[in-house]
């Protein structure tokens, strides 16, 4: 049985709304001492500093008058015009100025980037945590769940003869998500930097940089200490460094801040096992799975292993079942698109890879899934 080991990354961001109240973390949690490796983090302030090169480009283009028109010419500018343009890169978390210098980013980065560009053109910006299905991504043998930040921008004013939903426009970076337009709240600066961090720690972590992944936990901890998700971060870092009461600690206090958090309990089940305390881990898991969302991954799995053994149905139905729990999971469409090559139905084995590429989470993946299709179809 595979164990999950969750975590959220803020894959596929505002300075309208004060930052919000919190009490200090308190100092018993950090083990500082344990990790002495102290990684370079840019500061809030210059996630969302304007650098020269992003000026000179706003100062290429004549700003339009129109709110409206000026977004548009900035994105059009940012994401057609230059060369490279900016693409999305779902495992890319970068400050602002690589995503100018690399022209690449994820949802947080593109979104930090928009919102920084739009808002030294004069444009009211805010980024967003949109309240999405449980969604699950895969990098290595790290299965997450992620949230996810768009960009609302104003762009009317009332007594300009529209509706009030379009004084606003949403600009958003991942794929299918679209449908998910209204279920979204507005974070401050402070939390989206949180965010920044926490992806930053979860990068290292996956890459064994247990040191660099606990000081950029930490400082995501220091601007937003009510985010249950870091602390659970925080929990698999103690663990890994073999900082078990550590550990327990803080996954305990995650789940003081919010008590159905499957991932906690999940890493709470592995705390325990590893320590011989079998009782106890059982009981960890068993909550965990009352809690849990069902995971795509597991289908997906399996169908590619029915592929293999040349049962061509029971992938289809796999692969059919993962989609009823993510009907954009890259991996999910991509296998659909092999069944039935495999049946010999072309057209619609073209269809979902063509979704797949068009979803695709990364350069890299997209490219494989074309050089497959080039192949067999």
């Amino acid at each position: 049985m595979r164990l999950w080991l969750l975590l959220v990354l803020i894959l596929p961001a505002c300075r309208s709304l004060p930052p919000e109240p919190h009490p200090p973390v308190p100092q018993g949690y950090w083990q500082d001492a344990h990790f002495s490796v102290h990684p370079a983090l840019p500061s809030q302030a210059e996630l969302f500093q304007i650098t020269p090169q992003m000026q000179s480009l706003l100062d290429s283009k004549h700003a339009e008058p129109n709110k409206a028109d000026r977004l548009q010419e900035l994105l059009i500018l940012l994401f057609k015009t230059i060369q490279p343009p900016i693409r999305y890169h779902a495992e890319m978390t970068l400050p602002v100025s690589e995503v100018m210098t690399l022209r690449r980013g994820n949802c947080l980065s593109l979104s930090m980037f928009t919102t920084v560009m739009a808002r030294a053109w004069g444009l009211k910006a805010e980024l967003q945590r949109v309240a999405i299905p449980p969604r699950w991504s895969r990098s290595g043998d790290l299965i997450t769940l992620s949230q996810h930040v768009n960009v609302r921008v104003k762009t009317g004013e009332p007594g300009d003869n529209v509706l009030g939903s379009s004084y606003y426009r949403v600009v958003d970076f991942q794929k299918g998500y679209e449908r998910y337009g209204l279920r979204a709240q507005p974070i401050s600066d402070e939390v989206a930097a949180s965010f920044f961090y926490h992806n930053l720690a979860a990068s290292w972590l996956v890459n064994g940089k247990l040191s660099e992944s606990y000081w950029a936990v930490k400082k995501s901890l220091e601007l937003a200490p009510l985010e249950g998700d870091s602390w659970n971060l925080l929990g698999v870092i103690y663990r890994r460094a073999d900082l078990l009461p550590e550990a327990e600690a803080v996954y305990r206090h995650a789940l003081v801040l919010e008590a159905k958090q499957p991932s906690v309990w999940q890493n709470l089940s592995v705390l325990y096992h590893q320590e011989g305390k079998e009782a106890m881990a059982k009981q960890a898991r068993q909550e965990s799975l009352k809690l849990m969302p069902e995971n795509p991954f597991d289908y997906i799995d399996q169908g590619e292993q029915a592929l293999q053994d040349d049962h061509i149905a029971k992938a289809k139905d796999l692969f059919g079942k993962a989609l009823e729990i993510d009907d954009i999971n890259e991996e999910a469409l991509w296998g659909m698109a092999k069944a039935y090559a495999a049946l010999g139905q072309t057209f619609l084995a073209r269809k979902f890879l063509d979704k797949a590429v068009a979803l695709a989470s990364t350069p890299e993946m997209a490219a494989a899934m074309a050089a497959w299709g080039d192949h067999y179809l």
